[in-house]
This record gives structure tokens, C-alpha cells and sequence, in this order.
């Protein structure tokens, strides 16, 4: 249903903000499903990228997926010191995966 929402089929780098902006929404209202599913179609073609590597950390913790979370969580920090990013998002499970 997600691709025929955004129009396509997978992700692309001229719809790939909106569809992170929509996946951190979906999951907002709890449609972890969803927002996992356009995640990982935008991971496909992007799986460096930091907001996406967050979202499926968060939505995995959310559902109760503490292993794959973690795997997200840990990928998400390799990529910030990759990246040599000094931009840290901010993520709503932090404390639980800091404080673990």
C-alpha cells in the first residue's frame, strides 16, 4: 500500500526524504508494519543512511525485536563515525539502548 501511496516502487533519492518523513510518521502513530516496510525499501538503495538505520532501531525496539534493534542501533552509530557526522538524531528509545 506504501509504494502506491508514494507512487513508486522503490526508493529513489528524489523521493527518499519523503519517504523517511513518512516512515518516523507511521510510526509516530504506531504503524510499526508500515513504517519498517518503507524503511527497508529505502535502506535497499540506501543502506548507509543514518535516518533510516535509526527508524528500523526504533521501531524493532518498539515491537519488542530487542536483537535486530540493536543491529540498527549499532550500524547507525558505525555509519555517524563514518560519516564523521557530528549530527546525532534524536531517537525516542536512546536511554533504553545506552543504559542496556
Amino acid at each position: 500500500a506504501l509504494p502506491f501511496i508514494l507512487g513508486i516502487e522503490y526508493i529513489n533519492e528524489d523521493k527518499m526524504e519523503i519517504a523517511i518523513e513518512l516512515a518516523f510518521y507511521l510510526s509516530q502513530k504506531k504503524c510499526y508494519t508500515n513504517s519498517m516496510n518503507l524503511l527497508q525499501k529505502t535502506l535497499l538503495n540506501f543502506p548507509n543512511n543514518i535516518e533510516t538505520l535509526l527508524g528500523l532501531g526504533d521501531n524493532y525496539w518498539i515491537i519488542g525485536d530487542k536483537p535486530l534493534a540493536s543491529k540498527y542501533y549499532e550500524k547507525y552509530l558505525f555509519e555517524l563515525t563514518a560519516q564523521n557526522s557530528c549530527y546525532v538524531l534524536y531517537s525516542i528509545n536512546r536511554n533504553k539502548f545506552f543504559n542496556r
